[in-house]
């Protein structure tokens, strides 16, 4: 059984190292990116906006942060890069923190009573929940973004 289960994995990677090697190949990505490019050059505001509005985007479906920053900066330069990461990141944490306060909380709450190690973890949060966060935080055990 074990020795199935690691030619299934294998299979597996070898099938994800495959399709990325045809993307590779096949897709234009740099076509694109220098498209990309020289419209953010001809179009700047819109491009800030657009640009802002994915980060938003991706924060709140917790796509991840440093793809989304080295973009910033490779798009808009440093300066640039860094302030509208900065105000677009402000306001993607705060979209995604009340979309899982409002929209995604009975979700939520159902997937984590459905699961009885969440008991411990609410427990915890419960008596010493400024510690749990921190240690959290630092253990990199829940995502932040």
């Amino acid at each position: 059984m074990a020795n199935l289960i690691s030619n299934s994995r294998y299979v597996q990677l070898v099938l994800i190292a495959g399709a990325l090697l045809l993307l590779a190949i096949y897709v234009p990505f740099q076509a694109w990116l220098t498209a990309l490019f020289e419209w953010s050059q001809l179009n700047p505001n819109l491009a800030v906006l657009v640009f802002s509005a994915l980060i938003v985007l991706g924060m709140v479906l917790m796509f991840p942060v440093s793809i989304q920053a080295m973009a910033a900066g490779l798009m808009f330069g440093l300066h640039k890069g860094l302030i509208v990461m900065w105000v677009a990141g402000l306001v993607g944490f705060t979209a995604a923190f009340l979309v899982g306060r409002t929209l995604a909380r009975p979700l939520i709450a159902n997937w984590v009573q459905q699961r009885t190690e969440f008991e411990a973890i609410d427990h915890a949060i419960n008596r010493k929940g400024l510690v749990v966060v921190i240690l959290a935080r630092l253990a990199q055990v829940l995502p932040y973004n």
